[in-house]
């Protein structure tokens, strides 16, 4: 019974997110940011940046995009890389989306913040809300 549900849960929302995807990619291009965390340290490996931002490099627009969030999030002081700790195309709801719609009309990308860096959370929630408030994502 946990088993079916926990699936029941997986399909719906897989299957909403992607009908709102559907519906909204009719009234122009679509920006779907996916926010996880990663732990600091894994297999005694330390990684190094606070956040990481996670796109397919061969999609012009999330590679844009990506680049532009960069700029915009990098204030001083916050260590942020592109496609670490993960790659952008590793398995996950993002890379299968973009089977789903084509690059001109979703961009798919993952932020992961450093568990250990939770008081930069503020400073990115904010930057990352101008960005979003002050850009027109197709010109990215």
């Amino acid at each position: 019974a946990w088993r079916q549900r926990l699936l029941k849960d997986y399909l719906e929302f897989r299957g909403g997110v992607e009908s709102a995807i559907a519906a909204a990619t009719r009234l122009g291009p679509v920006l779907h940011i996916s926010v996880h965390s990663f732990t600091p340290v894994l297999d005694q490996q330390v990684r190094n940046c606070d956040l990481g931002i996670l796109y397919d490099p061969t999609r012009q627009r999330e590679k844009s995009t990506a680049l532009a969030i960069q700029s915009a999030l990098d204030t001083g002081g916050l260590r942020i890389r592109r496609n670490y700790p993960y790659s952008g195309i590793a398995d996950g709801f993002t890379t299968w989306l973009r089977k789903r719609f084509s690059d001109k009309v979703y961009s798919g990308l993952e932020l992961e913040m450093n568990q250990g860096s939770e008081k930069q959370m503020p400073k990115v929630v904010d930057h990352l809300g101008q960005f979003l408030r002050s850009k027109d994502i197709r010109t990215c």
